[in-house]
């Protein structure tokens, strides 16, 4: 057997969740707030075309009008994608840290020889041997969808988009929520993102928070912090 028990301690869960929450901080404090505002990046465009010298001294102002309205849809494409990949690399970071969470408990830091950690599917087997299924957590609604909206992101189309469509996620439409509707975002599969995806920050919060629940230690604590293999496992395979 490779180990008696998966450890989830204060101290494990409570690293990888300020882990997760300064890149979270980032995002929303740094990344979304430099997308501006419709109105506002319109207008600045406008502004500037307006006060302009060059070879059109006379421009008329509603053909610059359009122009600004077009690149603000321009704008809205690229920060719309900037989101997609926060989203991508949150995931990410979450495998990340169930991988590194893994390897300390079984492997004890490279003291015993390492199990491959070369999918979801190998880090869920690992975890259901240990009498724990990260498919059957309170959080774990969101973190399915977290996995899907990434592999859909990266790859377009394929088992995970399909997965997304049908879970009729409201992800895939537009928003209809106004708390972000000043931001210029516009995902779609037209647009950078090329594939029928919305992101908004309200999603990243929602992703966000299902990943820092998933390393809440006081969750843990109340569910047994030690997670022992199943009694019919004589052997744990990896």
């Amino acid at each position: 057997m490779s180990n008696e028990f998966l450890y989830f301690d204060a101290l494990a869960c409570r690293y990888h969740f300020n882990q997760i929450l300064r890149y979270c901080s980032w995002v929303e404090e740094r990344l979304v707030p430099s997308f501006g505002e419709w109105e506002h990046e319109a207008e600045k465009y406008y502004n500037q075309r307006m006060n302009s010298t060059g070879y059109f001294p006379s421009l008329d102002p509603g053909t610059v009008s359009e122009e600004a309205f077009e690149f603000v849809l321009e704008l809205a494409e690229i920060n719309s994608y900037m989101l997609g990949m926060a989203i991508v690399g949150l995931y990410h970071l979450w495998e990340r840290t169930v991988i590194r969470f893994l390897r300390r408990e079984i492997c004890h830091f490279m003291l015993k020889p390492e199990p491959s950690f070369r999918n979801y599917d190998r880090i869920r087997k690992i975890f259901l041997q240990y009498s724990t299924d990260i498919e059957n957590l309170p959080c774990s609604s969101n973190l399915w969808e977290l996995r899907k909206v990434a592999n859909s992101i990266k790859h377009a189309t394929g088992n995970s988009y399909d997965a997304l469509k049908k879970s009729h996620s409201d992800i895939l439409k537009p928003s209809s929520d106004t708390s972000y509707s000043h931001l210029p975002i516009q995902g779609g599969e037209y647009t950078l993102l090329g594939v029928d995806i919305h992101p908004t920050p309200i999603h990243f919060q929602r992703y966000k928070q299902a990943v820092l629940d998933f390393w809440n230690y006081e969750y843990w604590q109340a569910a047994g912090e030690r997670r022992y293999p199943h009694r019919d496992n004589d052997e744990l395979t990896f």
